[in-house]
């Protein structure tokens, strides 16, 4: 009877020391949640959703868009990391937003409150005026900004108000930006003549280069943007600002059981490598990126130096916490 109960305890006590291991290779066993920092529909929000298509895939569970605009991203990522770390909380992280943000907004989150799966895309930038703006190069709009009382710039992101604002510190200008939720409410804002120019993505200006309703004076990125190879860069017309190269990657609460880590980081790197995803990214004006968790985090302490120091030189203020 003793020999019995002492099997039955040991048996109590290897079931209760292999459960959490059992249950982690279960994961996920039910859908998981992602959180995009911007609404419906916009630059971001569609990336995310091309990437959590693919996602679902690989994991073999539903992944349900949480959309949180509001703060260039902050109370999205505030949410985020006060999350569960159980695997079933994920999130999109860029650049701009965890690099950026921190230096410009008395924010609630820190580098260090997420563990990150990688990146998989890195957005193009691009500086556009309205068709029928007096500005026809950059050359005028600078001169303008120079001499003016102020030129209004529209931005949805933190790294698209760095940009002009660097460019302020960096040529004298006078760029005053305006801060709006989401991308399609800067190209509004653009279209209805309630700012001069905006510093956007290409699927947020390309399709009204057209019909003439915008004129692109210039690409923010490294290079040129392929829709329009007449298009010069701002490093090129001698204007060069900081590296406009912000990550758009996926993330989790700190604490995120690693095995659980180390499946989102393979599934992110073959759905990078996949042509069909890297072609959705093309069409939406994005250039494809392959960058592991590792890779991710290292990239977003070097720009929070870097943009840190751009900041700095620019003497931009730091808002209040957002609410």
């Amino acid at each position: 009877m003793n020999r019995k109960r002492f099997l039955a305890a040991l048996a109590a006590i290897l079931m209760s020391m292999t459960a959490p291991a059992m249950a982690q290779q279960a994961w996920p066993a039910r859908p998981v949640t992602l959180t995009v920092m911007y609404g419906a529909g916009g630059y971001i929000d569609l990336l995310a959703r091309a990437f959590a298509q693919r996602l679902e895939t690989a994991l073999g569970q539903p992944v349900v868009i949480m959309n949180r605009p509001g703060a260039q991203g902050a109370l999205a990522l505030d949410l985020a990391r006060r999350q569960a770390p159980d695997g079933y909380n994920l999130t999109i992280v860029t650049g701009s937003s965890m690099a950026v943000l921190p230096h410009l907004m008395a924010v609630n989150f820190t580098i260090d409150d997420f563990a990150y799966a990688g990146a998989f895309a890195m957005p193009r930038y691009g500086v556009a005026v309205q068709g029928k703006s007096p500005y026809k190069t950059m050359d005028q709009l600078i001169a303008a900004a120079k001499s003016g009382p102020g030129v209004f710039m529209g931005s949805s992101s933190a790294l698209n108000t760095l940009i002009l604002a660097d460019m302020n510190h960096r040529f004298g200008t006078h760029f005053e930006v305006v801060a709006y939720k989401s991308a399609p409410e800067v190209s509004n804002a653009l279209l209805s003549g309630q700012v001069a120019v905006i510093v956007s993505n290409p699927p947020d200006i390309v399709p009204y280069l057209k019909d003439g309703k915008m004129r692109l004076l210039a690409s923010a990125s490294p290079a040129r943007w392929p829709h329009t190879p007449e298009v010069p860069t701002l490093k090129e017309l001698g204007f060069h600002s900081i590296d406009a190269d912000s990550w758009v990657g996926l993330a989790a609460p700190r604490g995120t059981p690693k095995p659980v880590m180390a499946r989102l980081e393979a599934a992110l790197l073959d759905i990078c490598k996949n042509k069909e995803f890297r072609d959705v990214l093309e069409t939406r004006g994005t250039d494809a990126l392959c960058a592991n968790g590792a890779d991710m985090d290292n990239y977003l302490r070097k720009r929070r130096v870097e943009w840190g120091e751009a900041i700095q030189r620019a003497n931009l203020p730091k808002e209040e916490a957002p609410r």
